[in-house]
């Protein structure tokens, strides 16, 4: 099974997120790029889109972690532990916010 490659950017210019560009013919003058983000090909609990930079809530247990891209795949860093994403923990995820939005909920501010 083939996953659906999309990307999406958040400008820091604007603080908005652009999903609607070609990676192709991107020129990056257009945009004061803080971050390309890669889509998992995963959703989460309510059907939405599953990006790396996305925090995330695990529904049974009520932790928090962020979604990041290492080694060839995505994966769950929750404080120190790693969970490599997959369909079966992606169903039990519910996307709560960004790093670039929402830092303060994985209870201290990244820097951007």
């Amino acid at each position: 099974m083939s996953r659906e490659i999309k990307f999406r950017i958040w400008d820091k210019k604007t603080k908005r997120w652009s999903k609607n560009f070609n990676v192709n013919l991107l020129n990056v003058n257009d945009f004061n790029i803080v971050s390309i983000n890669q889509y998992t090909g995963l959703k989460d609990i309510a059907g939405d889109e599953i990006y790396e930079g996305d925090i995330v809530r695990d529904v049974s247990d009520g932790i928090i972690g962020q979604i990041e891209y290492s080694d060839g795949g995505f994966i769950i860093i929750y404080d120190d532990i790693m969970e490599k994403l997959n369909s079966d923990e992606s169903a039990y995820l519910e996307v709560i916010g960004n790093i670039y939005e929402n830092s303060k909920l994985l209870g201290e501010e990244v820097q951007i």
